[in-house]
């Protein structure tokens, strides 16, 4: 309940005249009535924090959880933070798909951008995305494996944006769409990651997904003609993921929790590093390979002077929602 800043006036003025009023008394059928100074302290105090509590900004969907489960689908909210408003929305749709890529092993056709708003300050823009997915969809591209069943089922242009956005976040620069160039075949498919000393269980479930994400991105993202149907390269790429698969199944069998909630890729802020394979990078950073810890924007929101306010309504609720894939 947030009143305005003349109920607070008109509260304040209220307690002061009846804090006035208790030294008198007035006769009542012959008895003399004084006024309680409890009820009066009690009743200043209500007024006050009625007044005082600040009013929520914007959509009550950007203060929920990261992920969330909605009637069939999975919810996923992203936050981003630049001076630059293209960058804040880019930072917060990027957090948003690469956690949902993370939990479904890579974006689907019908993953759905359902809804935007971003806070504009005087510094500093927020940017907050929804991104939702369907658990059946979800749960088959969890299980496609085959280059051809994963360019079938993939959501194309989400998986170009994530790109993008793992660009922003271990570079710093944000490549133009023409500094890509063609995507090879890699030479092979790096080693999976071993489990770090002091990493959790539950941790390393999720740096095995990230791992077979980005082996799933580099095949979505090359042309048609590098990993045709029965050829080599197929049944090489199917070869080398299937340990990482079949470890990650196990896991998931013997820890159900970690299946039904998983911790979102974004908020795991100590988990460590995987590398993305080289030939995702743009082609002016050939052979690049990050040894830096892959940063993310984290869901802080304090201290920020809020100013004007867009939003884009659609998806599962109402209106158009952007929906990708070739």
């Amino acid at each position: 309940m947030a009143l305005s800043k003349d109920w607070t006036s008109y509260s304040f003025w209220a307690c002061h005249l009846s804090w006035i009023t208790q030294k008198s008394s007035y006769s009542f059928e012959g008895e003399v009535v004084r006024q309680s100074h409890f009820h009066t302290f009690a009743l200043c105090l209500l007024f006050t924090a009625c007044a005082s509590e600040p009013k929520k900004e914007g959509p009550d969907w950007i203060r929920q959880p990261t992920r969330t489960v909605d009637n069939g689908y999975i919810v996923y909210v992203g936050t981003g933070d630049s001076r630059d408003s293209e960058r804040a929305q880019l930072r917060a749709e990027g957090m948003a798909l690469e956690d949902l890529a993370n939990e479904c092993s890579f974006i689907p056709k019908g993953a759905r951008l359902e809804d935007r708003y971003i806070v504009k300050g005087k510094s500093e823009n927020t940017a907050y995305v929804k991104v939702a997915v369907e658990f059946q969809e979800c749960t088959e591209a969890q299980k496609a494996l085959e280059p051809s069943d994963i360019r079938k089922l993939a959501n194309t242009s989400f998986t170009e944006q994530l790109r993008r956005f793992q660009d922003l976040e271990e570079t710093g620069e944000l490549p133009d769409k023409s500094e890509y160039a063609v995507l090879d075949m890699p030479a092979e498919v790096q080693p999976p990651p071993t489990m770090q000393p002091g990493v959790s269980d539950s941790v390393h479930f999720a740096v095995m997904r990230q791992y077979v994400a980005y082996q799933k991105q580099v095949v979505i993202l090359a042309p048609p003609t590098v990993y045709p149907p029965n050829s080599p390269a197929s049944r090489t790429f199917v070869t080398d993921l299937q340990p990482t698969v079949g470890q990650i199944q196990q896991t998931a069998a013997a820890n159900p929790a970690l299946v039904k909630n998983p911790q979102p890729w974004s908020k795991i802020y100590d988990r460590p590093h995987v590398t993305r394979p080289a030939v995702l990078a743009p082609h002016h950073q050939s052979g690049y390979k990050s040894a830096l810890p892959y940063i993310h924007q984290n869901d802080v929101i304090k201290g920020r002077n809020k100013g004007s306010k867009k939003r884009r309504r659609g998806g599962r609720h109402g209106g158009e929602a952007r929906e990708g894939g070739r």
